[in-house]
């Protein structure tokens, strides 16, 4: 002791060091520059702490494992609880309790406690993994379904472990040997789901299919202008390019398409809770645990085995193809936002441009159909009768009048039908063209040119269908295909 306050004198009788800046321009408070060690505070050691610390210098610690001894004393402190203000921040990779001093276990113990009270307070990255680490040896919770839970809800609050905590999930459920509905919920399984919808693109949903792609697309579409203002659009022409591919790949190449993206299933070695201190007190057993169709694990005396797709995620190869249908759906609507050319193989520039041709034309065939409704036919021929009424001179009117009232007989006027829609030599016409008659044969017996009769019947029929109905390839007239069968049946039930 008298060492001590001689070394403190000469500190404080040391003129250089007193006059130094440092020390000349602070002002200090009445308390000793210099503290023993006696006098600086510490906090209180509960007993059941010092127990617990005990255990890391006992005999049988000495040629155990660092996980043996944090599994030993997890279950030691199992039901312990503090209360103690702990605010301070550290970091530590895969932590356990003999690397916190005693105030960061007094902390860690507190907060502990207010998280199993429902509480989620603000914690260093460490207390969470150290918590996590109870949690997956099962420490601390009612059952395995109940452990799961914590974890999730863990990763809901704590965005700083919230990678880890969500990694550990997918293994805590195979450990554990959880059922589907937490399978479910481990975003490493959510990539399983999608490959098997692209494997099985033929039966699962356009909807399906285009999810996986969005997944595992190494070009973001979502991010594309094009796709914003054109969403249906890009979606139809991914989801069917991609079910192309798949069928050629299936029917002239050795390997699947999917094999081609995302390799060919294999089994390596899985080593389990690796991003925490596991200690795995069922280490003998054996069993094997299928995921879903792509993945499943075995267990071989603690030793683990996973079977799945190894690159499985985001995938260039795949992207590049998306960034192709993207940059050539730009260029054929003159979308003045143009992208570079994609890295991909001719074969497959020419699938995808085969498949963009059918949907082209589809869409221009599906633009060009009109729907006939016949029931408008009469309401067509009223109007006409009423406005032919309106444009009759008062002459005109009294001669019509004079006509009917001394006509024996009712006559149809030459040429025309009883409707009055078509003459009885333009359906004649029309009927050849429809059942490959001699159409030309009644042109000649008319005296009037094809080009003429044709002209005559889509003037007369516009109003009813909408559209041309006659067009000419090079000389040879021909009736316009999508409205054939509509036409047959007005002409066999007399409406035109």
């Amino acid at each position: 002791m008298a060492d001590v306050d001689k070394i403190i004198d000469q500190l404080l009788n040391d003129k250089k060091l007193m006059n130094s800046k440092n020390i000349r321009d602070k002002i200090y408070s009445d308390q000793p520059l210099i503290k023993r060690a006696s006098q600086i505070k510490t906090p209180e050691t509960p007993t059941k702490i010092k127990e617990m610390k005990a255990i890391a210098y006992s005999s049988e610690a000495y040629w155990k494992t660092s996980a043996w001894l944090f599994y030993t004393q997890a279950k030691f402190m199992e039901n312990f609880t503090d209360v103690y203000d702990y605010s301070k921040n550290f970091a530590k990779q895969y932590p356990i309790y003999s690397d916190l001093s005693t105030e960061q276990l007094r902390g860690y113990f507190s907060w502990r406690t207010r998280i199993r009270n429902g509480e989620f307070p603000p914690a260093p990255v460490p207390f969470i993994m150290i918590y996590a680490c109870e949690i997956i040896h099962n420490i601390g919770v009612e059952s395995a379904e109940k452990g799961f839970e914590i974890l999730l809800k863990l990763s809901e609050n704590y965005d700083s472990a919230k990678t880890s905590l969500l990694n550990l999930l997918a293994d805590y459920a195979v450990y554990y040997k959880l059922p589907e509905e937490y399978i479910n919920k481990c975003p490493r399984f959510s990539d399983d789901v999608h490959l098997e919808n692209l494997i099985n693109c033929t039966s699962a949903s356009d909807e399906e299919v285009f999810s996986a792609i969005k997944a595992f697309s190494g070009y973001n579409i979502e991010k594309s202008r094009f796709y914003t203002e054109n969403p249906k659009n890009i979606a139809n022409a991914s989801v069917r390019i991609f079910r192309r591919l798949s069928a050629f790949y299936a029917e002239h190449r050795k390997n699947s398409f999917c094999v081609y993206l995302f390799g060919k299933s294999s089994e390596t070695i899985h080593n389990l809770f690796d991003s925490v201190v596991f200690y795995d007190i069922n280490r003998t057993r054996s069993f094997d645990f299928q995921v879903n169709s792509i993945r499943s694990y075995k267990c071989r005396n603690g030793s683990w085995l996973c079977s799945g797709y190894p690159k499985i995620g985001s995938n260039k190869k795949l992207g590049e193809i998306i960034r192709f249908i993207d940059k050539t759906m730009r260029d054929r609507c003159g979308y003045k936002h143009k992208l570079i050319s994609a890295d991909i193989g001719k074969n497959t520039v020419s699938l995808i441009l085969k498949e963009l041709d059918e949907i082209d034309h589809e869409e221009r065939k599906k633009s060009s159909h009109i729907e006939i409704d016949i029931s408008q036919l009469s309401k067509i021929r009223s109007d006409a009768d009423i406005t032919r009424d309106m444009l009759l001179t008062e002459d005109e009117i009294i001669e019509e009048e004079l006509i009917e009232e001394t006509a024996d007989i009712p006559e149809i006027p030459v040429g025309t039908t009883q409707n009055g829609i078509l003459s009885a030599d333009e359906i004649k016409y029309l009927d050849a063209l429809i059942n490959g008659g001699d159409h030309q044969a009644i042109c000649r017996e008319t005296g009037i040119i094809p080009s003429v009769m044709a002209d005559n019947v889509n003037e007369r029929l516009f109003d009813i269908i909408g559209d041309t109905v006659i067009e000419f390839i090079g000389d040879s007239p021909q009736i316009v295909e999508d409205y054939k069968d509509d036409l047959k049946t007005f002409i066999e039930n007399g409406e035109l």
